[in-house]
């Protein structure tokens, strides 16, 4: 019904509109962590214990508020729907399949959550001077410096 795509949720789709939003993100949720520590870092590149830890640190910066009638998204989920973002490389379209959150919603998180990442765990690693980030097993097309030799080629 054409009706039915007025107002705010005219930019989510039915297998968007149609799920238990709080039943999928706590399956998902539970179907992680029933998962053995090795796999849960495979997946998260950080164990459940550190998981935990970067959640008490930023939670306060990313939690919703839930006096609305809207269910918002968790900061336990957006922390997760990060993560695989960073760990996984992941475009915003397959997070939002597979976590069942909207890719507009995903976008607009995504950056809170990183923002208070750094906030709060900036200062504990001051000692990566001159350090942006690290990459895992990613391949970046960049120009070399004249002169470098083969300092920047890639042998993989």
């Amino acid at each position: 019904m054409l009706l039915g795509c007025i107002g705010s949720h005219h930019d989510i789709g039915p297998f968007l509109r149609s799920r238990d939003r709080n039943r999928a993100m706590n399956n998902q949720f539970k179907v992680l962590f029933r998962q053995s520590e090795a796999e849960f870092k495979s997946f998260m590149r950080l164990t459940k214990r550190q998981f935990y830890e970067v959640l008490a640190l930023i939670e306060d910066d990313i939690a919703k508020d839930s006096s609305t009638s809207r269910i918002g998204i968790s900061a336990k989920e957006q922390l997760m729907v990060t993560l695989r973002y960073l760990a996984g490389g992941e475009n915003h379209k397959t997070l939002s399949l597979y976590f069942m959150i909207g890719r507009p919603t995903i976008s607009k998180f995504i950056p809170k959550v990183l923002k208070a990442i750094i906030t709060h765990l900036g200062p504990i690693h001051a000692k990566y001077v001159n350090t942006i980030g690290a990459i895992d097993g990613k391949h970046v097309v960049m120009i070399k410096p004249r002169s470098s030799g083969s300092t920047y080629f890639n042998y993989k």
